[in-house]
Parts: structure tokens; sequence; C-alpha cells
């Protein structure tokens, strides 16, 4: 992906984000899983911010799960994968512990909604428009409701994870 944020001005970025779902491997039926793709705005540790394109995604094969994947230039890409339901009520109040935190904001007169990510490597806050996160949880929400994510869970595939990993 090799794509500028044009249309920026300051820190406002005008673009619309690229939604995609995709389907099971006929490409027929339900579909599998969804991604959005957004601008964003990243502060990391030392004050530096940029804007840049980030995936959101949500598969049906991890129902409790959300990643984000920032595209850093060329073909280097940062993944963070948490909660959905740390996503969804970050829309309407601060949550989270720990690593991953979300709250609502207001950026430019718009709503938005700020997620801080932390590990040993530091520290960076991400700045995306609620509106696309809300489309794209309301797409996830449409393939598995919340509250339903433990009617999809593939027990035999999680066993096989946790037997592979203690080999």
């Amino acid at each position: 992906m090799n794509k500028h944020l044009s249309g920026t001005s300051g820190n406002h970025v005008h673009a619309q984000p690229a939604d995609r779902a995709e389907h099971g491997e006929n490409g027929a039926g339900t579909p599998r899983l969804v991604s959005s793709e957004l601008a964003v705005f990243v502060t990391v540790d030392e004050g530096h911010t940029a804007p840049l394109w980030a995936n959101l995604h949500y598969d049906m094969a991890d129902p409790y799960a959300v990643s984000i994947t920032f595209h850093m230039g060329g073909d280097h890409t940062l993944p963070w994968v948490f909660a959905r339901s740390l996503l969804a009520e970050g829309l309407a109040r601060p949550t989270g512990v720990g690593q991953v935190r979300v709250r609502p904001s207001r950026a430019h007169g718009l709503s938005t909604v700020r997620i801080s990510l932390m590990s040993n490597a530091g520290a960076a806050v991400v700045v995306a428009p609620a509106r696309a996160i809300a489309a794209f949880l309301e797409r996830a929400d449409a393939l598995i409701p919340p509250g339903m994510e433990y009617l999809h869970v593939d027990l035999d595939r999680l066993t096989h994870h946790v037997n592979a990993g203690s080999a």
C-alpha cells in the first residue's frame, strides 16, 4: 500500500474509509470478516504526531477480538489485537486497563476515539474518527452480535493452539 494522506490539512484528515467484507472460501454466503481502512493520527512517546493509514479488522474466527494494523510506510506494518468490547465501550466512555485504553474525545469539532497503546517498546496515542469506528463495529456486530461470541469459538482450533504452545 503506497498511499498518501491527500486531503490532509493541519490536523484534519479528510479521507473516506474503504470498507470491505470477505466471504467464505467460495466467495458466497455470509461474510466471515469485515475490515475498514481509515486515516488516523498517531502520537508516539517523543511527542511526534503523524497521519497514517490503518486497517481495522474483525474475523469470525476470533470473535472476541478486533485488530488494527498501522501502515508505517513501504511494507512495514504494526498490528495490535484487543477486545472488540473495549473498542465499542470506548466510543461512549473511558475504558481499558493495561496495554490498551480507549476513550471518546473531540478534535477540531469532530467526535473522535483516542486509543492509547502501551508496550515495553513505548507508547502511542491513536486518534481516529468516531463515526468510522462506529460504522466498523456495526458491521462486525452484524456478523456476531455482542454477547453471542461464545457460540462462534472454535474449541478444536483453540485446543490445538494451546497444545502447540506448550510443546
